[in-house]
């Protein structure tokens, strides 16, 4: 239920939530897996975010994946993104859009302070760790924050799915289409 702004993944805004939940009650929906990320005992849908401490700097972040040193990011962070999660601050930070179909990990720079430092699409079998290079890194999970964390975070795929109801209309595309104005022309025909 879209109780926010944009609700990519809501089927439904409060004045049509009868409708809903009418539907649901009668098996008319369908299910989609999703897959979900883990760091220690958190789990996420959309996206792990990594920051540094003082806020009006960026931080030295080291990025590994499955322990070989990948790339040194000088930024005010990391999002490591699911599919699901590439629609969402993912996005919004300059990262691609990723079908959730897709068996994919997204890393995405937050404001890097260089023009090498570009969004990663990677296997999602693979195993991240984020070290700070400058101290303690905050950790939010979904949204929420999780406090700060000593200078390693691993990162890797949620052995199980969520799975979400959707209308049986629900398409991804249809709903980049709707809610992002995807793929529309910014002229409009007179």
């Amino acid at each position: 239920i879209n109780l926010g702004r944009l609700g990519f993944l809501a089927q439904s805004d409060l004045l049509n939530l009868e409708s809903l939940l009418s539907d649901v009650r009668n098996g008319i929906y369908k299910t989609e897996t999703r897959s979900m990320l883990k760091f220690d005992n958190n789990f996420a849908l959309n996206d792990f975010v990594i920051k540094g401490l003082e806020k009006t700097r960026t931080t030295r972040f080291l990025l590994k994946i499955n322990n070989e040193i990948v790339s040194e990011y000088v930024s005010d962070g990391l999002i490591i993104s699911t599919p699901t999660g590439s629609t969402a601050y993912c996005l919004s930070a300059g990262g691609p859009i990723i079908s959730p179909t897709v068996e994919a990990i997204v890393v995405v720079p937050i404001c890097p302070h260089t023009l090498t430092a570009r969004p990663l699409v990677i296997p999602d079998k693979e195993v991240l760790t984020v070290m700070s290079l400058d101290g303690k890194m905050e950790v939010a999970c979904d949204g929420t924050d999780l406090g700060s964390f000593e200078s390693v975070v691993n990162i890797e795929k949620l052995d199980k799915k969520a799975v979400l109801a959707f209308s049986p209309n629900n398409s991804f595309y249809n709903v980049l289409k709707e809610k992002l104005s995807w793929g529309t022309s910014p002229c409009k025909n007179n």
